[in-house]
Formats: structure tokens, C-alpha cells, sequence
């Protein structure tokens, strides 16, 4: 069973195999000096991370919940649910906090019910909107807002 572990860099862990091409895919050879603003955090199982996540602020008020993971069980994925549905009810409580928003790859539907398990509203669809100019939706959860589920 993995266990979470807070990060404030890529560097903070060795991720596994799957979950580093996923990474340098979006951010190129850069990937393992990226550093983060806020809340951050990795799943790690059998001493590699299989995701990091967190919730970094954008500008006053508005933060943006952020994942990349590799191959999950069934388990380790309601793990993952639990713990970053903690961490975001922990950030929608701040007074400073007016909304947390999330993205998802229109090609990625396990993430998009993931960001809806979480109680993200889907907003629209932005265009061409990923750096290789892939569609995305855009999500958002707002204090009060709680899901139903």
C-alpha cells in the first residue's frame, strides 16, 4: 500500500518509469527542477512516486489543483480520491480562497470523473488550450460547493 509524502519539487522523489514520461511530455527536459507554489504532494508505493498533485495559488483567491499519475490500481485510485478530496475541502476552507479550479484532457474521461467524484463543475471546453494544443475542460470548485456524493 503507497503512502503520501509532502514535495516541494519534482527532485523531493523518485518517480516511476511511466509517471517521468508523462511529466517530460509536458514540460520537456526541464521536468525534474520544477518546483512548486503551494500545497504539493506524491503517491508513492514500492519506493517510487506513482502521482504528485497539489494546489497552488494563481493570483488572490484563485488556485488551481494540478495532478500527473502514472497506472493506478483501483485501489490506490480511491486512495488518491480520498486523500486530494481532503487537501481541497483543507484549501476551499481558507477565507482567502474564492474558487480552486482543475483542467482535464478532453482524451483522459478516467480524469475528468475523477475531477467530478471531487465535486468540480465543468465549465466549458477550452480550445486548442494544452501546450501540444489539445482540447481541455475546464473545471471548478467554489467554498459551499460542496458534491453531493
Amino acid at each position: 500500500m503507497g503512502e503520501f509524502r509532502a514535495i516541494a519539487q519534482v527532485a523531493d522523489v523518485h518517480i516511476c518509469e511511466a509517471l517521468a514520461q508523462r511529466v517530460a511530455a509536458e514540460f520537456g527536459k526541464d521536468w525534474p527542477g520544477l518546483r512548486f507554489k503551494g500545497d504539493a504532494w506524491a503517491y508513492v508505493d514500492g519506493g517510487q512516486a506513482r502521482g504528485i498533485g497539489g494546489i497552488e495559488p494563481v493570483w488572490k483567491g484563485r488556485y488551481v489543483l494540478w495532478s500527473y499519475v502514472s497506472e493506478l490500481s483501483v485501489g490506490d485510485w480511491r486512495r488518491v480520491l480520498r486523500f486530494t478530496r481532503l487537501r481541497l475541502q483543507r484549501a476551499l476552507a481558507q477565507p482567502d480562497v474564492n474558487r480552486v479550479e482543475a483542467t482535464a484532457l478532453l482524451t483522459h474521461p478516467r480524469y475528468c470523473r475523477f475531477l467530478e467524484r471531487l465535486g468540480f463543475l465543468a465549465e466549458g471546453m477550452l480550445l486548442n488550450y494544452s501546450p501540444k494544443g489539445e482540447d481541455m475542460m475546464m473545471y471548478s470548485r467554489v467554498p459551499g460547493g460542496e458534491p453531493s456524493a
